[in-house]
């Protein structure tokens, strides 16, 4: 098979389940013209099923088995295999999904290391105004740990020469060596006079096998695998980065696009360098513009990278601002909807720090950063010490003078304050408050920024997680809604689902009923487990099983190993290979009324957060269910008892109705009572009697048979005595009830007992 692969077609069960896109079911291959496909010649193939794996129309593979003997396959097992190919598609699929994710994570994880490093080194150029150094010596660490080099240099030209300018990865003896072969003039024999010598990359996988290379130190430093890159100004060469492993191992694509990037970077140091010391010898106010530009530009990136994380973005900003306005110290406050609460500060002490956290500030007139929040606009206070309004305590601790507040606003709706200070009166230049003003707006864009991610993530995970649990709770649902009297039918798709959702090997509703646990429903995939867990109940509820913890404590149990935990001792189901349960209680109004467990068999496997949130989730399902049925028969209790009061209120209007026609014959009266009464009392037949002061007469009777009727007549007139149920109410004044007459001693109407007489 390995060496004869199939082409949808028609020569095969599997080339047919390819070309046709679905099941194919071959009887007998003997008795098919179409079969070519020779691999009956290896096995004695008869009956053959194929099932193409789909995704979406598209061809993803096919699964085939067969049989050595001529006996299809049933629909069950068919629909079986067609469920087997739709779970290998999505696990295809899945795994498709999760390759490409893994890929952009890894691509994404090192375009961030090289953006961190690319951001680091921005962050050194423009802290770094008048000095390249820093900025060579962060690209060449960048460079060597970036690149998995060993060693890292930068270069600079002067006059037809290379001087050394960096250097990482070499230890002291080699340092002193290249800073004694330094400078050198710039020609073939090194990569780095190459790079700048053809102003083009030079990549040299194995310097030995180089003739041209020449450099004194390739053997005393190990160079080997080389790549040295020339730092361009304007087209002309005015150095080169170089990085070198101590083996022949080439460099990468990306790696050399990164050491590019660098030697850009170097260009924009060195340019920078040069075009400060002139702008700042011609105008330092020019200079102070450049420093604001570039620590927005790194608030910009820092809120570009921290689209959840807004610490950084306030901490990059409380720094900038403390180091472009000479400020003594910052502090940036969020406003909480009643109180302004710091949130960041710098060059603050702990003390500082400690004061202002224990003293948020409500909007005022009290403070600069109070009067910000209040007025929303910015407050500019050249000495606190002169205004008389101003009462925060934190002058006590640190001899604030000129205070500088301003709001950070969304469509005037208060977010923080930012406030910097100095310790003398000095008040705050028109170009410093504009910056900060600038910086104000970009913190509000960056929290607006987070919100509305934070936001949209949150309604993405919502939908998510809504989806899955709609998708699992939509046949539960269907199910308790058809069946308004009858739990079973509820608990058994629980089951179902909680097992296949869950992906467990069992699972079972269990009710209580205040004393003990009833198993209502078991889903599993084996008899003896299935054996195994009905014969356990019912049983009462305690620590030894998870199902009894539940009850007992109103929360989930997550038992990970029945093995490993000492109090679990329900032998029966441990020996026959129980190791995971969980078990999720059903709550009606805070009491236990049952629980849906799910087991692993075997081996041992935790449930996830997602399985245990979807397990709560039917199990207050289940309550919905119970609920539902209960208030159905109380409502058709209600029903009932109405009913029966309609009929008795209609039965006593009509014998009211009877009463007023008949005000000078109580027959038809008695007539309505006896058959009322026989009617709504579910009697075989019924009859009225009256007391005439000595004797009972018999007035009427209703749907009494001949021989009863005679035996009526028969027995009345009577006596009041003990011997009959109407002598007894008589004599009580109370209703008397005669379950059995033939149990009864006392009763001695023997007639209406021989008439079939029984309950009275």
């Amino acid at each position: 098979i390995e060496r004869n692969p199939i082409a949808p077609g028609r020569g095969s069960t599997t080339a047919r389940a390819a070309f046709d896109r679905r099941t194919t079911h071959v009887h007998d291959v003997q008795a098919d013209p179409e079969y070519t496909y020779g691999s009956r010649q290896v096995d004695p193939m008869r009956t053959l099923l194929a099932i193409p794996m789909l995704r979406a129309d598209e061809l993803l593979g096919v699964i085939t088995i067969y049989r050595l003997e001529v006996r299809p396959f049933t629909d069950s097992q068919i629909a079986l295999m067609e469920t087997f190919a739709d779970q290998a598609a999505i696990a295809i699929e899945n795994a498709r999904l999760l390759t490409e994710l893994q890929t952009k994570n890894a691509d994404l994880t090192e375009a961030l290391e090289q953006q961190t490093a690319t951001a680091e080194i921005l962050r050194v150029i423009s802290s770094s105004p008048t000095d390249e150094q820093p900025v060579f010596e962060a690209i060449v660490e960048s460079a060597r740990r970036l690149c998995d080099a060993t060693f890292s240099v930068v270069f600079l030209t002067e006059t037809g020469q290379l001087t050394l300018e960096a250097v990482r990865g070499v230890d002291a003896a080699g340092i002193a060596a290249l800073q004694q072969a330094y400078p050198r003039p710039i020609g073939r024999d090194t990569t780095s006079g190459r790079a700048i010598l053809d102003r083009r990359v030079v990549h040299l996988e194995d310097s030995r096998l180089d003739p041209e290379y020449t450099h004194p130190l390739r053997d005393t430093i190990a160079l080997r695998s080389i790549l040295s890159v020339p730092i361009l100004r304007e087209e002309l060469p005015i150095g080169a980065i170089s990085v070198w492993r101590g083996e022949p191992r080439p460099f990468t694509d990306k790696q050399i696009s990164l050491l590019q990037t660098f030697t850009e970077q170097a260009v924009i140091a060195i340019g920078n360098v040069r075009l400060f010391r002139e702008l700042e010898a011609r105008n330092s106010e020019l200079r102070v513009a450049l420093e604001q530009q570039t620590a927005t530009s790194e608030l910009l990136k820092v809120i570009g990278r921290s689209t959840f994380d807004l610490q950084p973005v306030f901490e990059t900003l409380a720094e900038n601002a403390v180091r472009l306005c000479q400020a003594e110290r910052a502090f940036i406050f969020r406003f909480d909807g009643e109180l302004l609460r710091v949130v960041a500060t710098f060059n603050a002490s702990p003390e500082l720090i400690a004061f202002v956290e224990q003293h948020p500030v409500p909007p005022g007139r009290g403070s600069g950063t109070a009067r910000a929040a209040l007025e929303r606009r910015t407050i500019h206070i050249h000495d606190i010490q002169t205004d008389p309004e101003y009462t925060y305590g934190v002058g006590q601790i640190d001899p604030i003078r000129t205070v500088l507040a301003i709001p950070m606003l969304r469509a005037n709706e208060l977010l923080g304050v930012i406030i910097i200070y100095r310790d003398e009166v000095q008040p705050f230049t028109d170009s410093q408050i504009t910056l900060m003003e600038t910086f104000a707006d970009q913190a509000a864009i960056a929290i607006e920024n987070a919100r509305l991610l934070s936001e949209l993530q949150a309604k993405n995970a919502d939908l998510t997680e809504a989806l899955d649990q709609q998708t699992a709770t939509a046949e539960i649902l269907r199910v308790i809604s058809s069946s308004p009297t009858d739990v079973l039918p509820v608990f058994d798709t629980i089951a179902r689902n909680a097992r296949r959702l869950c992906e467990a090997g069992s699972a079972q509703v269990i009710t209580y009923d205040g004393e003990l646990m009833h198993l209502q429903s078991l889903d599993n995939t084996s008899a003896e487990t299935g054996d195994a867990l009905q014969r356990v109940f019912p049983m009462a509820p305690s620590s030894q099983s998870a199902a009894g913890r539940a009850i007992l404590t109103g929360q989930p149990v997550h038992i990970p190993d029945v093995r490993e935990d000492r109090d679990y001792d329900i032998g029966a189901v441990v020996a026959t290979g129980l190791r995971s349960v969980l078990s999720v209680p059903m709550l009606r109004e805070g009491s236990p009324i049952g629980t849906v467990n799910v087991h692993m068999w075997t081996t041992p496997r935790a449930f996830s957060d997602k399985q245990i949130a979807l397990l709560q989730t039917f199990a207050d399902q289940a309550v919905i269910a119970i609920e539902n049925v209960r208030l159905f028969k109380e409502l058709e209790a209600r029903n009932h008892d109405l009913t029966e009061a309609l009929e008795q209120q209609t039965a006593t209007s009509e014998i009211l109705r009877v009463i007023s026609r008949s005000q000078t014959d109580v027959q038809p009266v008695f007539d309505t009572i006896a058959r009322n009464a026989r009617r709504l009392c579910n009697g075989d037949s019924a009859s009225v009697l009256r007391l005439d002061g000595q004797l009972i007469h018999l007035e009427a009777v209703d749907n009494a048979s001949a021989e009863g009727a005679e035996a009526l007549r028969n027995a009345y007139p009577s006596s009041v005595s003990q011997g009959s149920a109407s002598g007894r109410a008589i004599l009580s004044g109370q209703a008397i009830d005669i379950p059995d007459v033939l149990e009864d001693p006392d009763y001695v109407l023997t007639g209406l007992r021989g008439a079939g007489l029984r309950s009275v």
